[in-house]
């Protein structure tokens, strides 16, 4: 029968036999013929390393609970198979598309083993966002450059964003977490600097 499922069983079976440029055809007919199989004809593309149409056709799908799995299988794809030289023209790649874009796609970036393309556009997403209603970047930020021990970078960026936060409270906490990034690092005079800045407002608060 002509039905998406039956093109996306010989996709999968050429796959088996490491002939994926053959595959490509017959995943995309599957992709067509049944709504919503999209994982295998994107990972297809990328394992072929053709991410400017990959990341063209996620774009064009609807936005649903599956969008992030989907995205994080991508990454995972870039993350298994991109030499360094791949994963770093990927990433430059990826960082053409416009801001709105690039929101979207950070579950693909957070998975696809580029740190620094994801650490940046991280902090792009969190000094444009209403400083009324904080969305999850700063604290993606946090827990990305700690594990990558890049603690001076979480410092600096912590003491800009804590500028652009409403409200004392806030404030503090943010900058706790700069004074405590320093601290990580051995920036004993930028932590100074900062501690003596924050002991100008009251007692310190624990950022964890």
């Amino acid at each position: 029968p002509d039905k998406g499922e039956n093109y996306t069983k010989v996709a999968d079976q050429l796959i088996k036999w490491n002939l994926t440029e053959e595959a490509l055809p017959f995943a995309q007919e599957g992709k067509e013929k049944s709504t919503g199989n999209n994982w295998l004809y994107l990972n297809l593309l990328l394992q072929l390393r053709r991410y400017d149409q990959a990341v063209a056709q996620l774009l064009a799908v609807e936005e649903d609970s599956q969008n992030g799995a989907l995205q994080q299988a991508m990454g995972q794809t870039v993350a298994r198979y991109y030499t360094p030289e791949e994963k770093a023209a990927f990433a430059a790649a990826l960082d053409k598309q416009p801001p709105a874009q690039r929101q979207q796609l950070l579950y693909l970036a957070a998975s696809a083993g580029i740190p620094d393309l994801y650490a940046r556009w991280l902090k792009q997403a969190m000094l444009a966002e209403n400083p009324e209603q904080p969305g999850p970047f700063f604290a993606q930020l946090v827990d990305l450059q700690n594990s990558r021990m890049k603690y001076t970078d979480l410092a600096t960026q912590a003491e800009i964003y804590m500028n652009t936060r409403p409200g004392a409270a806030e404030k503090d906490r943010i900058l706790g977490f700069a004074i405590h990034a320093f601290d990580l690092a051995g920036e004993e005079t930028q932590q100074l600097r900062l501690f003596q800045t924050r002991l100008q407002r009251g007692p310190l608060l624990d950022p964890q």
